[in-house]
C-alpha cells in the first residue's frame, strides 16, 4: 500500500480501509482550505452587505448628483457669457482711452473721433489731422470779418484748458458758424 496511486482503491483488509499518513494529510489539507473559503466567503457576504447598504443610503444622492451636475453646467455657461462681456467692456474701455489719448493729442472731440473710420491710433490720428486742416473747429485768433463768428475765447485760450471735457465744451461754445 506504500505506493498506492491516488486513483487506485485503498486495500481492505478484513473489511477495514486502511488509510496512509498521505492521504490523511489530504484530508486535512481539504478541511483547512475548506474552513478558509468559508471564512473568505463570510467576509465576502458581509462585504456585500456594506455595499447593499450604502447602496440605499446613496439611492437618494443621484437625483441630487444629477441636479449638481446641470447646475454646474449651468454656471459654466453663464461665466462663458460674463467672459464674453468682460472681454467686449475691455475693448470697448480701450478703444476709449484710445479716443481720449488722441483727442488730447489733436484737440479734436473724443465723440466725433469716435464717429471715425479707424481702428488705430494712427489712423485716427490721421484722420484727425486732415480734418482739422479742411474744418475750423474752434475759432482764429483773429476775427477776419468774413464770417458770423459769436467768440468768447480765443484758440490759444481753449488750448490752455486742461480739463478735457471743459475744452470740447468750449471747442463747441465757439465754433465759426459761417
Amino acid at each position: 500500500m506504500e505506493n498506492q496511486n491516488i486513483n487506485e482503491p485503498a486495500q481492505v483488509n478484513d473489511g477495514k480501509a486502511e488509510v496512509t499518513a498521505e492521504e490523511t494529510e489530504k484530508v486535512t489539507t481539504k478541511d483547512v482550505d475548506v474552513s478558509s473559503l468559508q471564512e473568505e466567503i463570510k467576509n465576502l457576504k458581509a462585504q456585500a452587505r456594506k455595499w447593499e447598504e450604502r447602496a440605499k443610503e446613496n439611492k437618494d444622492a443621484k437625483p441630487q448628483l444629477e441636479k449638481l451636475m446641470e447646475d454646474m453646467k449651468n454656471i459654466q455657461s453663464e461665466n462663458e457669457e460674463v467672459k464674453q462681456q468682460l472681454t467686449q467692456y475691455q475693448k470697448e474701455i480701450e478703444h476709449t482711452e484710445l479716443l481720449n489719448r488722441v483727442s488730447d493729442a489733436t484737440g479734436l472731440p473724443a465723440n466725433v473721433l469716435g464717429a471715425m473710420k479707424a481702428d488705430t491710433e494712427e489712423q485716427l490720428i490721421e484722420v484727425a489731422t486732415m480734418l482739422k486742416q479742411s474744418v475750423p473747429l474752434y475759432p482764429q485768433d483773429v476775427n477776419d470779418g468774413s464770417h458770423s463768428v459769436n467768440v468768447k475765447m480765443t484758440r490759444g485760450e481753449i488750448a490752455k484748458i486742461k480739463n478735457h471735457h471743459e475744452r470740447e465744451k468750449a471747442i463747441l461754445e465757439n465754433i465759426i458758424k459761417e
